[in-house]
């Protein structure tokens, strides 16, 4: 299994309701792709971090291979996802590692 972990940070300049439905949006839109693309096999995402975090949105996604992580990330429903995360974060920081 291969773990798929990022952590992002709000762009300065929204305020607390635009960052609720902007992270709102992009995890139910997240957890659509588990049922499109083949080899996810859980998504976890958290918008509510503890205030003692420095990030606003972590997401922790499994695959079942390498290669499924690889077609994910160029998948065009995933990079739909990623064109949104673009336009209202930054700061990001990932890791990808087998289990």
């Amino acid at each position: 299994m291969v773990r798929h972990v990022v952590m992002l940070q709000f762009k300065e300049g929204q305020n607390e309701s635009e960052q609720r439905t902007a992270a709102e949006t992009i995890k139910a839109d997240l957890y659509k792709l588990k049922d499109i693309i083949p080899g996810i096999t859980a998504f976890t995402v958290v918008i509510d971090p503890l205030p003692t975090s420095n990030m606003n949105f972590f997401i922790d996604s499994r695959f079942d291979s390498a290669e499924a992580l690889a077609a994910y990330t160029i998948h065009p429903e995933h990079v739909k996802v990623l064109d949104h995360i673009k336009t209202v974060m930054h700061n990001r920081a990932c890791i990808d590692y087998e289990e």
